[in-house]
């Protein structure tokens, strides 16, 4: 069934000193839950890092240094096919990239 649903993410540690650290925390959605190539759909992403000053559409843009909590809105209905599966895919960067974080999904109820 279809869900409207918030990511939270807490950052608690982030390497960003030399500043091309970059990070791409994406939320990815599929019906297969191996998510074999071709089955899978991006949901909502936030960027964290060297490369935030960037404008993405779509996309949650967060400052240099950011240590804290972070949430973006999401359904996982897109082009009327719902995803069953979900799952962070994060991808990194840079010179020196680590990154701490716990991160769950709250259900927005219907009204």
């Amino acid at each position: 069934a279809r869900i409207d649903a918030a990511l939270v993410m807490f950052v608690t540690a982030i390497d960003t000193v030399t500043g091309d650290e970059s990070y791409v925390i994406q939320l990815e959605g599929s019906n297969d839950p191996a998510f074999a190539a071709g089955n899978v759909a991006n949901l909502g992403a936030l960027i964290i890092g060297g490369i935030a000053g960037q404008v993405t559409l779509g996309v949650l843009n967060a400052l240099l240094s950011p240590v804290g909590m972070y949430e973006f809105s999401f359904t996982n209905e897109q082009a009327n096919v719902k995803y069953q599966y979900l799952k962070l895919r994060v991808i990194i960067a840079g010179t020196t990239p680590s990154l701490t974080m716990q991160a769950f999904i709250a259900e927005i109820p219907r009204t």
